[in-house]
């Protein structure tokens, strides 16, 4: 072959996967749903992935099992025998780090101790409704988990511009420890240098010092995306999808990215038939029903659609491959399908438990 040609640089990263999971080692973090996980490789690097709903049907639990908590857990069982390692940022938009924190702290308590603990009570909102000493034990036990745990994600509650959270992650890729970019022919570059060879239109290529590691970035949610600059709303999140996320994160820095969106309020809206059955078909989410920016459709790899039937009455429903008993799950069950993949067949759904008061997802 041709020393640093463009087929050189894409074989060589085929055969090095594949070296890998000659060794037992991982190239994708699988979700924790068997049957998704049967379609659909997991979290894998170079990808744009969209997830919406109505509000208030439970995207940013779901997001944290599928793309924050749930893979850090992963990787704290499996990272070592599977070779791989990660690093999270989360831009929690609705909602304060603090917060966030504590949805974390009930979903590790719940999963590791078993033990239920309700928003309000870890509050401590209600007058006279203390905690009993077990679970103060419990939660002052969950330190050694959330100090490992902080060192892997970064939540960051502080930029919500395009650019701003755009730069918040590329600063600490390009950290000397983290990652560096290189020329066509590998050798490593000085940002007078990268300056120099996107002016010539040389191509440029950012490596990982560490080259098992997969890079998350999870944003929550589009809609509270602020303005950039002179830019309207729209404007500025069509700069987000498809110049700082699919252009620069996921193309060039090869970050997996989960964008949460949410579906416009007519979704929430009920329609009846002229016999006055209800239209279920109206709720589910679709592409055509994404809020403020549609076009996201074009930029993104992977959509799901997250519905949640309960809130809508309705007593069955046919995810598919059978008919589930919503009257008997009520809102613990949810639905996740597949709007758009370049892998799976769209269309194709998963049904899971959802428990809401501890995040519990599975």
């Amino acid at each position: 072959m041709k020393e640093n040609t463009l087929f050189k640089k894409v074989y060589e990263e085929i055969a090095y996967k594949q070296e890998r999971l000659k060794q037992g080692k991982i190239n994708a973090i699988p979700y924790p749903f068997a049957k998704l996980s049967k379609v659909l490789p997991g979290i894998v690097p170079e990808q744009f992935v969209g997830l919406t709903t109505v509000s208030g049907a439970g995207k940013t639990l779901v997001t944290n099992a599928l793309y924050i908590q749930g893979p850090f857990d992963y990787w704290q069982m499996y990272g070592a025998s599977k070779g791989f390692d990660i690093k999270i940022f989360f831009f929690p938009l609705e909602d304060s780090v603090i917060m966030t924190q504590k949805r974390m702290m009930i979903k590790a308590l719940y999963t590791k101790m078993g033990i239920r603990l309700p928003m309000f009570r870890i509050n401590g909102f209600m007058e006279g409704d203390i905690m009993d000493d077990r679970t103060m034990r419990a939660l002052a036990g969950l330190e050694a988990y959330f100090e490992e745990f902080l060192k892997k994600v970064e939540m960051i509650d502080d930029v919500t511009n395009p650019y701003g959270i755009y730069k918040r992650v590329e600063d600490w890729l390009l950290k000397p420890e983290n990652g560096y970019i290189v020329d066509e022919h590998g050798t490593k570059l000085n940002p007078r240098e990268v300056k120099e060879a996107h002016e010539a239109f040389k191509p440029t290529f950012y490596k990982r010092t560490n080259e098992d590691r997969i890079d998350i970035v999870v944003i929550d949610n589009m809609n509270n995306i602020t303005e950039e600059g002179d830019m309207g709303k729209w404007e500025s999140i069509d700069k987000l999808c498809r110049t700082y996320i699919r252009k620069k994160l996921v193309g060039f820095y090869k970050c997996s990215v989960m964008l949460i969106c949410q579906q416009d309020k007519t979704k929430e809206k009920a329609q009846y038939t002229n016999s006055g059955t209800i239209v279920e078909d109206k709720f589910v989410p679709s592409l055509d029903s994404i809020s403020v920016y549609k076009n996201i459709d074009t930029s993104v790899h992977l959509m799901f659609g997250l519905f949640d039937p309960s809130r809508y009455k309705i007593p069955q429903w046919n995810a598919g491959g059978g008919y589930y008993d919503i009257e008997r799950f009520d809102a613990y069950y949810r639905n996740l399908s597949i709007l758009k993949s370049n892998f799976a067949q769209v269309g194709t759904n998963t049904s899971f438990f959802f428990d809401g008061a501890t995040g519990n997802v599975e």
